[in-house]
């Protein structure tokens, strides 16, 4: 029984030798025995999978030397601390030399087994995971990174900014600049052209800002066509406004975008800080202060912060908040002010104007809140509501005398006019109100009346189809061509104030207004001029055939009542009567008016 148990031993002690080596031999984890100095005196056949090299290939060498310089000092001080701690593990993540001369990052392992006779050694057991921090720093990279343009995304950026502004040992002078670009004419490429020619465009312009700055310089894609550079240390506070131009200036060359070349505008905002006495979150707000106030000024333009665009700003947003709910709190109003036929002097209209009874501000003008209405689409509302309120009023004025005025105007906006429901809510303002169609005006800018969009295109022909009559306001003011005016669906052009203005002492802007009078009547359109101020200019746009006048010469806006007490005035003065002029008579021929601009004369007020 005794030589049976014995083989038996014998049989199990020469298994477990064949066994285990292949066990070691198959795993996945590399297994590795250091010597007490780093020396390595065994390593797994895994090891050729691992790091391509056969086991005895590192036999004797340090294990140091396999280390990537730069986790090199930390592995050193993790085994450092491995001998201290004895049976202990030391786990961490370090990247080791391939023969082929690459790197492959492994996980690592290590145990003291100094102790123990048997191992008398440092145990490190070891897997690749190369995949899986690649894997890991691809994610990274989308988290921190704009899929499009490949550029920092804003959450990076910020990261950057705050790391930048809390750099120790800066200077006391030192300074940091934060330049926010936006594309003007980004939207449109956008909307005519489709998002993939979007997208085209921004990878386009992100190129072509990053060929344009200095070393050290980030730029990043914050979202949507806005872009961030920021300058570590300026050295000259005038570089960063230099910059911002050189910016502007790069965009200015077209693009070319799926074919075909595109153009765009820049705005960009600029603000500059000793960094010590700033937060991120400030730089950033002052950035896109400065933004704000560089678009207002125009395309192809930036601007400096200035604390007073700061205060400015607020107000604006205050306004803003303000405005909303304004129709529901009865703060909004209508002034109205007459359209004059010039042969006669009768009042035969009025415009409809929207002013604000603001509670702390007074009565605002529309100049001052209207782009505001516009940006935040409450536009629709204020128009809505001055349709209604003309239509009512203009059906009281009736009541009272069929005769005068015969037309009530409004003003719609573009917003207004690619409003679905447009068509059905001045056809429910006149229901309301009563009101004949005929006697409603609505006034529609020269923009907009040209513009190829279908839903507008569509507004304006069913609005003729409901018996309303439409004019074109601030005629000249844009760049539509005369010849476009055919087949417009229009019943009066209204010459712009520009034209107007000068009329005494510039003998051109007789000539424009004398084409465009001929032209409009040759079409079948009436003709009015608005911004009329002086007994001249009213003498001069009756001699070239102009049919009506709107100016503070004839009357200024006026609210309700004092408009109703000038109307009933104005309908008892005598038929007939012309506008007087330099003459005395009445009359002034085109010679006439344009001898009066060539020797300087002056008309008398009536």
């Amino acid at each position: 029984m005794g030589m049976i148990d014995g083989k038996r031993a014998e049989a199990t002690l020469r298994a477990s030798d064949e066994y285990l080596p292949a066990l070691v031999q198959n795993a996945l984890d590399v297994i590795t025995i250091l010597e007490a100095d780093g020396t390595i005196r065994y390593k797994s056949p895994g090891i050729e999978r691992e790091l391509g090299y056969t086991a005895d290939e590192l036999i004797g060498t340090s294990v140091f030397a396999l280390i990537h310089p730069d986790d090199l000092a930390r592995t050193q001080g993790l085994f450092t601390e491995l001998l201290d701690r004895a049976r202990e593990n030391v786990l961490t993540e370090l990247r080791c030399r391939h023969k082929d001369g690459s790197y492959r990052w492994l996980e690592v392992i290590g145990t003291n087994l100094l102790a123990y006779p048997s191992v008398d050694g440092i145990v490190v057991n070891s897997r690749d995971i190369t995949e899986r921090k690649a894997f890991e720093a691809r994610l990274v990279h989308q988290a921190h990174h704009d899929p499009l343009t490949h550029l920092p995304n804003r959450a990076l950026f910020l990261e950057e900014l705050a790391a930048t502004l809390s750099l120790p040992g800066r200077e006391a002078d030192a300074l940091v600049a934060l330049l926010l670009l936006d594309l003007d004419s980004f939207k449109l490429v956008n909307d005519t052209r489709g998002h993939a020619a979007g997208d085209e465009l921004l990878v386009a312009v992100g190129r072509r800002l990053r060929g344009c700055l200095p070393c050290g310089t980030t730029l990043a894609r914050l979202g949507g066509d806005e872009f961030a550079v920021l300058l570590k240390r300026v050295a000259d506070p005038a570089e960063p406004a230099r910059l911002a131009g050189r910016l502007i200036e790069a965009l200015q060359p077209p693009f070319t975008v799926e074919g075909h070349e595109v153009f765009v505008t820049a705005a960009v905002g600029v603000v500059t800080r000793h960094p010590r006495r700033t937060a991120p979150g400030s730089l950033l707000r002052d950035a896109d202060t400065a933004l704000y106030k560089a678009k207002a000024v125009g395309p192809d333009s930036y601007a400096i912060y200035d604390p007073r665009l700061r205060a400015a700003l607020l107000a604006r947003v205050e306004r803003k908040m303000a405005l909303h709910g304004a129709a529901e709190r009865g703060e909004l109003r209508l002034h109205y002010q007459p359209k004059v036929e010039l042969t006669t002097g009768r009042t035969v209209a009025v415009e409809a104007l929207l002013r604000w009874e603001h509670p702390d501000q007074g009565l605002l003008h529309a100049a001052e809140f209207i782009q505001l209405a516009e940006e935040t689409g409450l536009i629709v509302t204020l128009g809505r509501w001055a349709l209604r309120e003309a239509c009512r009023q203009a059906r009281e004025w009736t009541d009272v005398s069929a005769e005068r005025p015969s037309l009530v105007c409004v003003n719609l906006s573009v917003r207004q006019l690619r409003e679905a429901g447009l068509v059905a809510e001045v056809a429910r303002a006149l229901e309301d109100a009563c009101l004949d169609p005929g006697r409603l005006e609505l006034e529609i800018t020269e923009g907009a009346v040209m513009q190829k969009v279908p839903a507008v295109r569509r507004a304006l022909r069913d609005l003729r189809k409901l018996g309303v009559l439409l004019a074109i306001d601030d005629f000249g003011s844009g760049f539509s061509s005369l010849a476009r005016l055919r087949g417009l669906p229009a019943d009066t052009l209204k010459i712009d104030r520009a034209f107007v203005a000068p009329l005494r002492r510039d003998a051109a802007s007789l000539v424009i207004v004398r084409a465009i009078v001929a032209l409009a009547h040759d079409l079948g359109l009436m003709v009015a001029a608005e911004g009329v101020e002086t007994a001249e200019q009213a003498a001069m746009l009756r001699a070239v055939g102009t049919d009506l006048g709107q100016g503070f010469y004839f009357a200024p806006p006026l609210p309700g009542e004092a408009i109703t007490d000038f109307l009933a005035r104005d309908a008892r003065l005598p038929e007939g009567r012309g506008v007087e002029t330099g003459t005395g008579t009445g009359e002034l021929s085109v010679e006439t008016a344009q001898h009066e601009l060539s020797r300087g004369g002056r008309g008398r007020a009536p």
